[in-house]
């Protein structure tokens, strides 16, 4: 509680211990309430068109299946718009089936290119099939 209400409850209760209460200006929870966050890298700047960066991340496997069996999900998150696609899987493995699948479709909805895609990198799905699909790509592109 802040000094100055301690110190009307001690006023106006007969059990609130009786000392002396000196006023601190600062806090511990008030300063740390106060900080700000740093701001992110010049590197960590949005798109600036749609679907040209997409983040995607992986989650499972869950110990409870949805109704069809699945237990993992990928979903993807368009950098500019924030538009959110998410597939549900019954494997891991199916990710960059699914991703490949995507990006097919988002480009011809969009008459656009992804130009990269970015994770967490938490290792949660790491796949030799995107490495060597990113590299044939760089080499194209």
């Amino acid at each position: 509680m802040h000094h100055g209400a301690l110190k009307i409850m001690q006023q106006i209760s007969t059990s609130f211990p009786k000392c002396t209460l000196e006023q601190v200006d600062t806090c511990k929870g008030c300063t740390l309430g106060k900080y700000t966050k740093s701001s992110f890298h010049d590197t960590d700047i949005q798109a600036k068109n749609i679907i040209e960066r997409f983040h995607f991340h992986v989650c499972g496997p869950f110990l409870t299946t949805s109704t069809v069996k699945h237990r993992y999900y990928v979903i993807f998150v368009d950098d500019f718009s924030r538009k959110c696609w998410i597939f549900f899987k019954h494997k891991k493995y199916q990710t960059f089936t699914e991703f490949f699948d995507f990006k097919a479709l988002v480009e011809k909805e969009s008459s656009k290119k992804v130009k990269s895609l970015q994770s967490d990198k938490n290792g949660e799905y790491v796949s030799n099939e995107f490495n060597n699909f990113y590299a044939v790509e760089e080499i194209k592109q």
